[in-house]
């Protein structure tokens, strides 16, 4: 039973890291830089539900630059380096790092949301369209209870 689950997370995990929407796998997150899409354009699948949503990809941000950050300090101190040498890459790595991984921290956590959950759709069951996602099941998806108009004039 866990296999199966593992499998099935699988290529929902390679969707995040490669910045597509964790349901279809179809179109990129990103509206541009820094702007991350309100649904996905092929399946309807909405990536920011509701005004604090931001939180969670918020914290994935803050716990993966101080993990990393805490590796490299170790590796650092292991390998001899200076401890102004190590400072001044730390401060780097923390003003650099957390603005690198912006993109990669929202579509981990919709990955995360998507595995749990499940993502709502901006459209009815009847007019949304099919995933291919592994997980997908029609029961578990269901609509956000806003029409396609309400989503578009909010942005």
């Amino acid at each position: 039973m866990l296999k199966e689950n593992v499998q099935q997370m699988k290529p929902i995990l390679r969707r995040c890291f490669r910045l597509v929407c964790p349901a279809c796998g179809k179109s990129k997150i990103i509206a541009q830089p820094f702007r991350i899409r309100h649904q996905c354009p092929h399946c309807y699948a909405l990536f920011r539900r509701e005004d604090v949503f931001f939180v969670g990809p918020l914290l994935a941000n803050v716990v993966i630059t101080e993990l990393v950050i805490l590796v490299v300090c170790f590796f650092l101190l292991m390998v001899g380096a200076g401890y102004t040498s190590v400072l001044v890459v730390l401060v780097l790595m923390t003003l650099v790092f957390p603005v690198a991984f912006y993109h990669h921290s929202w579509s981990l956590w919709r990955g995360f949301d998507f595995i749990v959950d499940s993502l709502p759709y901006s459209k009815g069951d009847d007019h949304k369209r099919q995933c291919d996602s592994p997980t997908y099941s029609s029961s578990t998806h269901s609509a956000a209870g806003t029409s396609l108009a309400d989503v578009e004039e909010r942005g």
